[in-house]
């Protein structure tokens, strides 16, 4: 579900896990037995970052999160 959320973001969009745990409820809320969690999708952005599908923009502190974008950090 993650990964149809970020086909149609753009090379150079940023994202963080906050904000596609809301878009993963509003498009997909009704087949998840619950609501994911920032934390949950924190978990996969990490996985295809290591997998290099996305990249790290800025690496995640206790009073920021972490930002990811489709393209390279230049």
């Amino acid at each position: 579900m993650v990964e149809l959320i970020l086909a149609e973001k753009s090379q150079d969009e940023r994202f963080g896990p906050l904000g596609l745990a809301k878009e993963v409820n509003r498009r997909f809320g009704n087949r998840l037995r619950r609501p994911v969690d920032a934390r949950q999708i924190s978990v996969v952005l990490r996985r295809l970052d290591r997998l290099g599908r996305i990249h790290l923009v800025r690496k995640g502190r206790p009073h920021w999160e972490a930002l990811y974008s489709r393209q390279g950090a230049s």
